[in-house]
């Protein structure tokens, strides 16, 4: 009827368990016995639930109240099938905001339900497995202890420690502006699922955190430990902090860099990277990964076979490997093959570079140059970019002529740059960069008024590119071609 459990609960084959209260991290009906939870608000998925539980898959999350006031939420759902649920009449719900810490004489509530507000301050504690549902937690310092779980409720962090296992139900919003989530004694210091948001800006996350498919994770300070997971269907932004190595993307994740310092990432196959400020130590591309650089600094970059790399700006250092099979796109201007203009170049259209052991030189869309020597073989600790035979390097042409109004820098002013602005409207460049394929004249502040005045009042300015078909802004297309032949090539191996 009560109490704190560190560990789970297995109710064996002819065991009979009658749950109404208790705090437990899992609990796991096995077949033949017979289970029953004692509360009200019962829920599935956010769906009121009565009778018996079946028919239940991992991921599906069973909450709700036992009969003492105690919530739970299990996430396990195979785990309850068969468990009947018998309705109880529950405890009124004092909405006082609680405030538990040394200087306060209130106690920590056995959960939190409902529109209940908690603030734990120094000298403060919440036991093993805390539970709040459509609640609000401010954690000033003090400790929260492992397993904490949050549905539909909004956490902040500023002081104090969570001792790792915490996961995020739901529409749940965690910020974190000091104090740390640890993972002693846990696997994984957070864990964010569907539907969660987490907002790093100060503090720490400890390592092997994980965000699941649409979850998103907003990092602008602070620090990231190692092992971090953005498992598919999942979003991380990066605008500034400190994330450690063993970071890695998966399929249909999106990692956008825009500030910060990241020591490793890796992208596996089927992911999006954009990288459009940052600096970034370590870069490994995995098979059919997509990554855009328009900004930032890569130390290291390897590039396996199926990955592609397009290059509109940012820095390079010679520690660049294009293995045999990968793609790397450059787009800019000015092109040079040992110091000799490249001229057989039309707008928009790109150029198969073939030729190794030269030196390819030119000027990104942002103003920077690059300059690689194509070594046709080596590896990390070779001195020098290397460029495999087998590779496909090309090179693209784009005006950088500066027309008032030609945003995607296709020597032009018409309907694409006007696409750019109104699907970009009232976006903050300051805060979070250049929209993907605005390439032309860089909006200061927000996108707006002005940028939409500088399309009208030039609309048909500039020359057409030399091509049959238009052109779209020169990101869009390459991002399109060959995000289709990925997708394709992923389609016939399945």
């Amino acid at each position: 009827k009560g109490g704190v459990f560190r560990t789970s609960l297995l109710a064996e084959s002819g065991s009979t368990v009658n749950l109404s209260g208790g705090a437990f991290s899992r609990v796991a009906a096995s077949a033949g016995s017979s289970v029953t939870f004692v509360g009200g608000d019962i829920r599935v998925n956010g769906t009121p639930a009565d009778g018996l539980l079946e028919n239940l898959r991992d991921g599906d999350i069973v909450s709700g109240i036992f009969e003492n006031g105690t919530p739970f939420i299990f996430n396990r759902g195979t785990d309850l099938n068969g468990v009947r649920l018998s309705t109880a009449a529950l405890p009124d719900v004092d909405v006082t905001p609680i405030v538990v810490g040394s200087s306060s004489p209130m106690t920590a509530p056995a959960g939190l339900r409902p529109n209940q507000t908690l603030t734990l301050q120094e000298g403060g504690f919440l036991s093993h497995n805390y539970a709040a549902i459509g609640a609000a937690l401010h954690i000033e310092g003090g400790e929260v202890s492992l397993g904490l779980k949050v549905l539909d409720s909004s956490v902040q962090l500023s002081g104090g420690e969570i001792n790792g296992a915490m996961t995020l139900f739901g529409q749940s919003s965690l910020h974190v502006s000091g104090g740390s989530i640890s993972n002693a004694g846990a696997v994984n210091s957070l864990i964010a699922q569907s539907g969660s948001q987490v907002r790093l800006s100060g503090g720490r996350i400890g390592s092997e955190a994980r965000a699941h498919a649409d979850s998103r994770f907003v990092i602008t300070g602070g620090q990231l430990s190692d092992r971090f997971d953005a498992l598919p269907g999942s979003t991380v932004l990066v605008y500034g902090g400190e994330i450690g190595q063993g970071f890695e993307v998966h399929e249909d994740a999106f990692l956008r860099v825009n500030g910060g310092m990241m020591e490793g990432v890796v992208a596996n196959e089927g992911s999006h990277i954009r990288i459009d400020g940052g600096e970034l130590q370590r870069f490994n591309a995995g098979g059919e990964s997509v990554v855009e650089q328009s900004g930032g600094r890569i130390e290291d970059l390897w590039l396996g076979a199926g990955s592609v790399f397009i290059s509109a700006g940012g820095e390079l250092t010679d520690k660049v490997v294009a293995a045999a099979g990968s793609t790397f796109k450059l787009f800019g201007s000015g092109f040079t093959i040992d110091g000799n203009a490249v001229t057989n170049l039309n707008v928009g259209e790109a150029l198969s570079v073939n030729q190794r052991d030269v030196t390819l030189s030119g000027t990104y869309l942002d103003g920077s140059t690059f300059s690689f020597l194509l070594n046709p073989s080596g590896g990390r600790v070779f001195n020098g970019p290397v460029f495999s035979p087998e590779a496909d390097l090309s090179i693209t042409l784009l005006s950088t002529a500066g027309i008032q109004g030609d945003y995607n820098a296709d020597g032009v002013v018409g309907q694409e740059d006007l696409d750019l602005v109104l699907l970009n409207w009232g976006v903050d460049t300051e805060a979070y960069g250049t929209p993907s394929g605005w390439l032309g004249m860089t909006p200061d502040g927000l996108i707006g008024q002005h940028e939409l005045d500088g399309v009208l009042l030039n609309w048909g300015d500039g020359t057409p590119p030399a091509t049959v078909n238009a052109i779209p802004e020169p990101a869009t297309l390459a991002w399109f071609g060959l995000v289709g032949l990925s997708l394709a090539a992923r389609r016939r191996r399945r």
